[in-house]
Protein backbone atom coordinates (compact mmCIF):
# COMPACT_ATOMS: atom_id res chain seq x y z
CA UNK A 1 0.00 0.00 0.00
CA UNK A 2 0.58 3.47 -0.31
CA UNK A 3 1.76 5.64 2.99
CA UNK A 4 -0.90 7.72 2.70
CA UNK A 5 -3.46 4.67 3.31
CA UNK A 6 -1.77 4.02 6.63
CA UNK A 7 -3.31 6.34 9.98
CA UNK A 8 -0.33 7.60 11.70
CA UNK A 9 0.48 5.02 14.61
CA UNK A 10 0.34 1.91 11.85
CA UNK A 11 3.40 3.77 10.07
CA UNK A 12 5.53 3.27 12.92
CA UNK A 13 5.70 -0.25 12.31
CA UNK A 14 8.00 0.94 9.07
CA UNK A 15 11.28 1.61 9.34
CA UNK A 16 13.04 4.20 7.06
CA UNK A 17 15.85 3.05 5.00
CA UNK A 18 18.07 5.54 7.18
CA UNK A 19 17.40 3.83 10.51
CA UNK A 20 17.53 0.58 8.51
CA UNK A 21 21.55 1.37 8.48
CA UNK A 22 22.01 3.52 11.84
CA UNK A 23 21.06 0.14 13.46
CA UNK A 24 23.99 -1.69 12.85
CA UNK A 25 27.19 -0.51 14.62
CA UNK A 26 31.00 -0.71 12.93
CA UNK A 27 31.81 -4.32 13.77
CA UNK A 28 28.76 -5.54 12.69
CA UNK A 29 28.40 -2.74 9.29
CA UNK A 30 32.10 -4.73 8.92
CA UNK A 31 30.66 -8.04 8.52
CA UNK A 32 28.12 -7.01 6.17
CA UNK A 33 28.69 -8.71 2.64
CA UNK A 34 25.99 -6.36 1.80
CA UNK A 35 22.44 -5.34 2.31
CA UNK A 36 19.94 -6.33 0.03
CA UNK A 37 17.17 -3.59 -0.40
CA UNK A 38 14.23 -4.24 -2.57
CA UNK A 39 12.29 -0.99 -4.82
CA UNK A 40 8.82 -1.41 -4.69
CA UNK A 41 6.94 0.61 -7.26
CA UNK A 42 3.80 0.10 -9.10
CA UNK A 43 4.66 1.32 -12.62
CA UNK A 44 0.72 1.38 -13.20
CA UNK A 45 -0.18 3.07 -10.09
CA UNK A 46 -1.20 7.03 -11.00
CA UNK A 47 -0.29 7.54 -6.68
CA UNK A 48 3.27 5.97 -7.50
CA UNK A 49 5.71 8.55 -7.08
CA UNK A 50 8.04 9.13 -10.34
CA UNK A 51 11.00 6.76 -10.61
CA UNK A 52 13.19 9.66 -10.48
CA UNK A 53 12.20 10.98 -7.08
CA UNK A 54 12.26 7.13 -5.61
CA UNK A 55 15.80 6.33 -6.90
CA UNK A 56 16.97 9.66 -5.97
CA UNK A 57 15.80 9.37 -2.35
CA UNK A 58 17.39 5.91 -1.77
CA UNK A 59 20.75 6.98 -3.85
CA UNK A 60 20.83 10.38 -1.13
CA UNK A 61 19.82 8.29 1.85
CA UNK A 62 22.73 5.44 0.82
CA UNK A 63 25.62 8.33 0.41
CA UNK A 64 24.54 9.34 3.83
CA UNK A 65 24.34 6.36 5.72
CA UNK A 66 25.81 3.79 3.94
CA UNK A 67 28.55 2.43 1.14
CA UNK A 68 27.65 1.76 -2.00
CA UNK A 69 30.13 -1.28 -2.58
CA UNK A 70 27.91 -2.59 0.75
CA UNK A 71 24.43 -2.61 -0.76
CA UNK A 72 22.36 -4.27 -3.62
CA UNK A 73 19.60 -2.90 -5.14
CA UNK A 74 17.13 -5.06 -6.53
CA UNK A 75 13.13 -4.60 -8.21
CA UNK A 76 10.70 -6.47 -10.11
CA UNK A 77 10.66 -2.87 -11.91
CA UNK A 78 13.40 -2.61 -14.44
CA UNK A 79 13.21 0.59 -14.96
CA UNK A 80 13.99 1.92 -11.56
CA UNK A 81 17.07 -0.28 -11.91
CA UNK A 82 18.09 1.25 -15.10
CA UNK A 83 17.74 4.65 -13.96
CA UNK A 84 20.06 4.13 -10.41
CA UNK A 85 22.65 2.59 -12.92
CA UNK A 86 22.54 5.40 -14.83
CA UNK A 87 22.52 7.58 -11.92
CA UNK A 88 25.46 5.91 -10.09
CA UNK A 89 26.94 3.27 -12.48
CA UNK A 90 28.68 1.39 -9.26
CA UNK A 91 25.37 0.58 -7.81
CA UNK A 92 25.02 -3.37 -7.56
CA UNK A 93 21.48 -3.99 -9.22
CA UNK A 94 19.59 -7.37 -9.19
CA UNK A 95 16.54 -7.62 -11.49
CA UNK A 96 13.85 -9.29 -9.89
CA UNK A 97 12.12 -11.86 -13.08
CA UNK A 98 7.88 -12.59 -12.53
CA UNK A 99 6.77 -15.61 -11.64
CA UNK A 100 6.45 -17.91 -14.64
CA UNK A 101 9.99 -16.51 -16.27
CA UNK A 102 12.10 -19.38 -17.23
CA UNK A 103 13.96 -17.42 -19.69
CA UNK A 104 16.73 -15.36 -18.05
CA UNK A 105 17.84 -13.62 -21.53
CA UNK A 106 16.37 -10.31 -21.07
CA UNK A 107 17.21 -9.87 -17.53
CA UNK A 108 20.97 -10.68 -18.01
CA UNK A 109 20.90 -8.07 -21.23
CA UNK A 110 20.98 -5.56 -18.26
CA UNK A 111 24.40 -6.71 -17.49
CA UNK A 112 23.95 -7.27 -13.54
CA UNK A 113 26.38 -9.25 -11.36
CA UNK A 114 23.12 -11.25 -10.21
CA UNK A 115 19.58 -11.49 -11.19
CA UNK A 116 16.92 -13.10 -9.12
CA UNK A 117 13.89 -15.11 -10.54
CA UNK A 118 11.27 -17.06 -8.67
CA UNK A 119 12.55 -20.32 -7.47
CA UNK A 120 10.06 -22.19 -9.19
CA UNK A 121 11.17 -21.07 -12.93
CA UNK A 122 14.59 -22.00 -11.71
CA UNK A 123 16.23 -25.60 -13.33
CA UNK A 124 20.25 -26.52 -14.13
CA UNK A 125 19.67 -25.49 -17.74
CA UNK A 126 18.53 -22.06 -17.60
CA UNK A 127 21.07 -22.22 -14.30
CA UNK A 128 24.04 -22.96 -16.51
CA UNK A 129 22.63 -20.41 -19.08
CA UNK A 130 23.06 -17.12 -16.58
CA UNK A 131 26.29 -18.69 -15.38
CA UNK A 132 27.61 -19.09 -19.00
CA UNK A 133 27.09 -15.33 -19.25
CA UNK A 134 28.78 -14.94 -15.89
CA UNK A 135 25.24 -13.95 -14.16
CA UNK A 136 24.84 -15.00 -10.70
CA UNK A 137 21.47 -16.87 -9.89
CA UNK A 138 19.69 -16.22 -6.35
CA UNK A 139 16.27 -17.28 -6.47
CA UNK A 140 13.38 -16.08 -4.11
CA UNK A 141 11.42 -17.32 -1.46
CA UNK A 142 12.86 -20.71 -0.94
CA UNK A 143 12.32 -21.51 2.72
CA UNK A 144 12.51 -25.37 2.34
CA UNK A 145 15.63 -27.75 3.18
CA UNK A 146 14.88 -30.15 0.39
CA UNK A 147 15.42 -26.87 -2.09
CA UNK A 148 18.32 -25.83 -0.85
CA UNK A 149 20.00 -28.62 -1.42
CA UNK A 150 18.38 -28.84 -4.54
CA UNK A 151 20.21 -25.39 -5.47
CA UNK A 152 23.11 -26.56 -3.88
CA UNK A 153 23.08 -29.46 -6.16
CA UNK A 154 22.74 -27.73 -8.95
CA UNK A 155 25.43 -25.38 -8.20
CA UNK A 156 23.23 -22.46 -7.07
CA UNK A 157 24.62 -18.94 -6.19
CA UNK A 158 22.53 -17.78 -3.57
CA UNK A 159 19.13 -17.76 -2.19
CA UNK A 160 16.15 -15.32 -0.68
CA UNK A 161 14.61 -16.76 2.30
CA UNK A 162 12.36 -16.47 4.98
CA UNK A 163 14.18 -18.45 7.31
CA UNK A 164 18.16 -17.35 6.80
CA UNK A 165 18.44 -18.88 10.39
CA UNK A 166 17.58 -22.73 9.44
CA UNK A 167 19.70 -22.27 6.22
CA UNK A 168 22.56 -20.90 8.48
CA UNK A 169 22.39 -24.41 10.16
CA UNK A 170 22.27 -26.38 7.65
CA UNK A 171 25.06 -24.91 5.92
CA UNK A 172 26.97 -25.35 9.47
CA UNK A 173 27.77 -21.83 9.72
CA UNK A 174 25.91 -21.70 12.88
CA UNK A 175 25.18 -23.76 15.20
Amino acid sequence: GFISDFKQRELTRFPLLESVFQSFDQATASKIQWLDIEIKRDPKNSRSPSIEKVVDSILEVTKQHWSFDKVAFRSFDWSVLTYLHQKNPKCFIIPLLEKGTQDFSSAIQMKPAWIAPCFSDVNPTNLKFAHSKNVKVMPYTVNEPADWQKLIDWGGDGVTTDDPRSLLKILGRIS
